[in-house]
């Protein structure tokens, strides 16, 4: 993971390549997976 930090108003138009979206969902996913348990153990 070569992620490089890079200056504030230098990213065009947001402009993100496949792999940062997939990482980000990726991501994403498991604060979800951990909110759906959660709610599912809280409901019983």
């Amino acid at each position: 993971m070569g992620n490089h930090v890079e200056r504030l108003g230098s990213i065009p138009t947001m402009a993100l390549s496949d792999m940062q979206i997939y990482a980000a969902l990726a991501i994403a996913l498991v604060p979800g997976i951990l909110a759906i348990r959660l709610a599912t153990e809280l409901y019983k």
